[in-house]
């Protein structure tokens, strides 16, 4: 979700935003020239095209396994303008792609809602929304020969029924847990259906949430024993609740839903990840009565009921986009997107394996810059990466961080992403090994299309060497570091004139 700010700054503001940004370009200098990072400098390959030139894609999603089988999947409008679901495959890690194949039959209306994993048997599943003429429905197919063929999809929802916001998990034992918003016809619910055998055939769909009020935006996760844990987000005729519900049978069955944030204001976005010994956290995103804030709950392995919720974000000032990882070890790791002087920063907490509260949030992004879309992923070994989009003052790029203590310390940013044309949208997946893939959408100047890049062992060897001092370029000398200040000043000083002359709206 994008936040558009609208203002007016005065010429007296204006000064006060002036001495409050040369306050800020004092401390970032400080800050970039003396803090620490927690790893060696990770190298990224060059971008690499995944879709096709001819029309705009999106809408992507990112896979891998242990034994760097990696999955792309992502939506593009052939040149009948009709939009299809395509796939690319690399079985080296990231290394190499295939050339994308159609997931989709040709004539769908509009599928959307993409979702991709790959199990311990190199077998690639994804889920999607479509329209069959009548009703959204939640299909279904899957890759057994590393993407060359996908099978015929099928329909996992209920027929004549309204279903979409389609996710899925994959649990130890190979059980797929998928679940949906679906409708009864009076009220949305959430819904869910499982393969044992690896997608051949799926269960009848269930009802997790109750009916009578409205139910969204479901999302599951899975430890390595077929325990799954599905979160969403419900009205209680008022505001919307965090709501939760639990399987122990590998989604054969599951718990009456419970409520994890509290009533009184709106709750939404839930996000879940569950480690291999079946320690659930969730995180969401919830009104407190003037910002939005990120919350979290905790369900220990075994246990009966959710924590209370907790407030992980700063007080006072509006959160976004949280997003949820855990570690091998069970070390939780969030990011969001925060308002800042001058644009919007991404940051971090650090939930601990048996710790008792989150860590004091960390600045992942460099301040000056809008900072959006973050996502976060971890592995067995505690290596954790974030990625996100940033402002550089003409065009959006993508920038990755790493943490290699279970998201305790975090390197300083880098780009992944060329200049040139804006980059938006990253999702970011990494194995057990340590090697990490991430896919965005860039323009090529008339159109988007989908890039990947990869790091083979982003735990650079397991050091703790300090990282050579970058600012939003990458740069590494004094020259550059003097020069992203003054880009950042002057950046502002635009944005003061341009307001003060009646050019309020900004993005």
């Amino acid at each position: 979700m994008t936040t558009t700010w609208s203002t007016s700054i005065s010429a007296r503001a204006a000064s006060r935003l002036f001495s409050g940004v040369a306050g800020a370009l004092a401390i970032f200098l400080g800050v970039i020239t003396a803090a620490p990072a927690s790893a060696a400098t990770v190298e990224w390959s060059t971008p690499a095209n995944l879709s096709e030139a001819g029309q705009s894609a999106g809408d992507h999603r990112i896979a891998i396994d242990g034994s760097g089988n990696v999955v792309a999947v992502w939506l593009r409008f052939d040149a009948a303008s009709n939009r299809i679901a395509q796939s690319s495959w690399s079985d080296d890690g990231g290394a190499s792609w295939s050339a994308p194949v159609n997931l989709s039959e040709p004539g769908e209306e509009w599928p959307s809602d993409l979702s991709v994993v790959v199990d311990g048997s190199g077998v690639g599943h994804a889920v999607w929304k479509r329209y069959d003429g009548s009703n959204a429905r939640v299909q279904y197919s899957r890759s057994v020969d590393g993407g060359v063929n996908w099978s015929v999809p099928v329909n996992l929802s209920t027929a004549g029924e309204n279903s979409q916001n389609a996710d899925f998990t994959l649990d130890g034992s190979g059980s797929l847990v998928a679940v949906w918003r679906g409708s009864n016809g009076d009220y949305d619910i959430i819904q869910s259906s499982r393969s044992t055998n690896s997608g051949v055939s799926w269960s009848t769909p269930e009802n997790l949430s109750l009916t009578g009020e409205d139910a969204r935006s479901p999302r599951v996760s899975a430890d390595g024993s077929g325990y799954a844990v599905a979160v969403w987000s419900r009205s209680d005729g008022s505001n919307n609740l965090i709501q939760s519900s639990r399987s122990s049978n590998g989604g054969l069955s599951w718990s009456t839903p419970e409520n994890l944030s509290e009533s009184g204001q709106g709750a939404d976005d839930p996000r879940i990840a569950v480690d291999g010994s079946g320690n659930a956290v969730a995180v969401w995103r919830r009104s407190d009565g003037n910002d939005d804030i990120v919350q979290s709950s905790r369900l220990v392995a075994g246990g009966v009921s959710w924590s209370t919720p907790v407030n992980v974000s700063p007080a006072g000032i509006q959160s976004a986009t949280p997003r949820i990882a855990v570690d091998g070890s069970g070390n939780a790791v969030a990011v969001w997107r925060l308002a800042d002087v001058g644009g919007t920063i991404i940051q971090s907490s650090r939930l601990a394996a048996g710790g008792s509260g989150w860590s004091t949030p960390e600045q992942l992004s460099v301040s000056g810059f809008s900072s959006d879309n973050p996502q976060v992923a971890a592995n067995e070994s505690g290596n954790a990466v974030a990625v996100w989009q940033q402002s550089n003052g003409s065009n959006s790029i993508i920038r990755f961080s790493q943490s290699t203590d279970g998201g305790a310390n975090w390197s300083e940013p880098t780009d992944l992403s060329e200049p040139g044309q804006s980059a938006i949208h990253p999702e970011v997946a990494v194995d057990a090994s340590g090697n990490a893939v991430a896919v965005w959408r860039r323009s090529n100047g008339e159109i988007y299309i989908i890039q990947a890049s990869f790091s083979s062992a982003i735990d650079g060897g397991g050091g703790s060497e300090e990282l050579a001092n970058t600012g939003p370029g990458g740069s590494v000398n004094d020259a550059a570091l003097v020069a992203s200040a003054v880009l950042l000043a002057l950046g502002v000083l635009t944005r003061v004139l341009m307001r003060r002359r009646g050019i309020a709206n900004f993005r």
